[in-house]
């Protein structure tokens, strides 16, 4: 799955359900990213049209734009481009102009990517790569996200892998984006490889996917779970929007309930903390994190 496909579910599952549509309606041509000026498809109803006056926020893709013009008779509006802190992006003809979207999807981009970003140190990926000889036991991982050591093996010359000791060393001005680590001397041509806890990865692009973020399938819920409670904080909804978002999260976590005294957004959070704990005490059972003792007398 890509990370944008996860923004996708997002929105289908959770943000545009039931009274929480967005007017859209497909751009008529290329919109470059000098351009200051966007035309639409003829989809719109008039009270859908009547939404594009002159302040309304508009997005394409993850582009928002504020509108400062707008001619019904052409159906072209005139804009600024990125706002809110959007990307300025070029957009094809035939991608979704979404008209005063209550969630843009460069929000939920962000959202996401932040939970993501925080889910370290409670969850992490598992990698194995090969260690560069720097001098005499001490070697390198390149690698920005490793973090710590779960084991390592060496090869010397044509023998087969062999379990060794090594430890982390400090980081090291001249390679300021890997993991040093130190070893017992090892003859030369060895190989060493290591196996690692490894930080998960902020996405940068919606083709991201979510393997190589170091995001584990079963943990995409619990992603989307703590950006809705980002979102959903202090808002009030429609009746029916709380009814249907009161079923997803009985679905998820039984005994769950919206009662008069619960937000949404708290209930999320409650259901992602829930979903959490439970991934942290399987990760921990399958790598569990080794202790060293010191004898304080010794």
């Amino acid at each position: 799955m890509t990370f944008g496909a996860l923004i996708d579910r997002t929105f289908r599952d959770f943000l545009e359900v039931v009274s929480e549509q967005t007017a859209q309606a497909p751009i008529s041509s290329t919109v470059a990213t000098g351009a200051s000026t966007v035309t639409h498809d003829d989809v719109l109803t008039p009270e859908e049209a009547a939404r594009l006056a002159v302040g309304a926020f508009v997005e394409i893709n993850r582009e928002v734009m504020f509108v400062t013009a707008y001619d019904s008779g052409t159906r072209q509006l005139t804009v600024r481009r990125e706002m809110l802190g959007s990307p300025l992006q070029e957009h094809a003809s035939g991608d979704m102009l979404r008209i005063a979207p209550r969630y843009t999807r460069h929000t939920v981009f962000e959202t996401l990517a932040d939970e993501i970003d925080g889910l370290w140190p409670g969850l992490w990926s598992v990698t194995r790569s090969e260690a560069f000889e720097l001098e005499n036991a001490l070697w390198w991982v390149p690698d920005v996200y490793a973090q710590d050591i779960i084991s390592a093996r060496a090869q010397i010359g044509m023998s087969g892998w062999e379990p060794i000791q090594v430890h982390r060393e400090p980081k090291l001005a001249d390679y300021p984006d890997g993991m040093p680590i130190r070893t017992t001397s090892l003859p030369k041509n060895s190989r060493v490889q290591v196996e690692y806890r490894r930080r998960l990865v902020r996405p940068t692009s919606e083709n991201d996917t979510l393997a190589s973020l170091g995001l584990d399938a079963s943990w995409d819920m619990i992603v989307i779970y703590g950006a809705l409670a980002t979102m959903f904080a202090g808002r009030e909804f429609e009746r029916e929007t709380t009814e249907y978002l009161s079923q997803v999260l009985a679905m998820a976590v039984p005994g769950v309930e919206l009662g008069r005294r619960s937000s949404v957004g708290a209930a999320f959070l409650r259901v992602r903390q829930n979903k959490l704990d439970n991934a942290i005490r399987a990760l921990m059972v399958e790598y569990p994190i080794e202790v060293e003792m010191h004898d304080p007398l010794a």
